[in-house]
């Protein structure tokens, strides 16, 4: 079976936004997202280990959601955090409404034009219009970079991998939050915005989490010690809520 030129171009459009979407985090971060106005917490999978790294892939089905690394082995205080964190928010708001457009036009516009009218003018249209949506948004991020916290090292990453490769432009929210550098303190902020049941499933999924870390880490580390203080901290979480 031979493989036609437009059939490449829908296979690349979703090869190349799947393997965008893909990350690497340390052995004491996790993720925390926010989608839909819902926070969640994102803990890696012991079984996606490589390297010493996790592989984690994002929700596909949710380009315009907030993804912020978190690392749960530190100690620190949250609310001058937050105040940070709600200024960036509104910053963000245009770009997740560009994402959204070019998720529109990239991945499901694009490929009907593809099947139905082949690498013709409406696809050229379709093409030119991606484009003018990566160029406002490359301008956007480039006046916002000190609001976004953003060196120009990292501007000229996101608009360099945008205007190269379109289907990267998918994930630009996401790369500019994942370049946050908020100290979030891990357990009061699940407190505070996670249900009780997504709270205890995300204690269980932490602990195990972090059972297999301990075994692994050196005791007299700074990253052990702080693993097994945590530990301690969720056992008497799970101890509480049991009785």
């Amino acid at each position: 079976m031979t493989i036609t030129l437009e059939q490449y171009l829908i296979i690349g459009l979703y090869a190349f936004y799947l393997y965008d979407s893909l990350i690497l985090l340390a052995p004491t971060e996790c993720l925390i997202t926010k989608s839909c106005g819902a926070w969640s917490i994102v803990v890696p999978s012991v079984h996606m280990e490589f390297g010493g790294k996790f592989i984690h892939l994002l929700n596909l089905f949710a380009p315009a959601a907030l993804v912020f690394k978190a690392n749960f082995s530190k100690n620190t205080t949250e609310s001058i955090e937050l105040e940070s964190l709600n200024s960036l928010l509104i910053e963000l708001k245009p770009i997740k409404y560009t994402v959204s457009v070019l998720v529109v036009i990239l991945l499901v516009l694009m490929p009907i034009l593809i099947v139905r009218y082949g690498t013709g003018v409406s696809f050229l249209c379709a093409a030119l219009s991606s484009y003018m949506a990566i160029i406002a948004l490359s301008a956007y991020i480039f006046l916002k970079r000190k609001c976004l916290n953003l060196s120009n090292r990292d501007v000229a990453s996101i608009v360099f991998d945008s205007l190269a490769c379109p289907p990267f432009a998918i994930n630009a929210l996401h790369r500019i939050t994942i370049r946050q550098k908020f100290n979030f303190e891990i357990i009061g902020f699940s407190r505070a915005h996670l249900t009780e049941v997504q709270f205890s499933k995300f204690v269980e999924k932490l602990a195990f989490y972090i059972e297999s870390q301990v075994q692994m880490q050196d005791e007299s580390t700074t990253a052990g010690i702080s693993l097994c203080e945590l530990q301690k901290k969720l056992m008497e979480i799970k101890a509480n809520d049991h009785n």
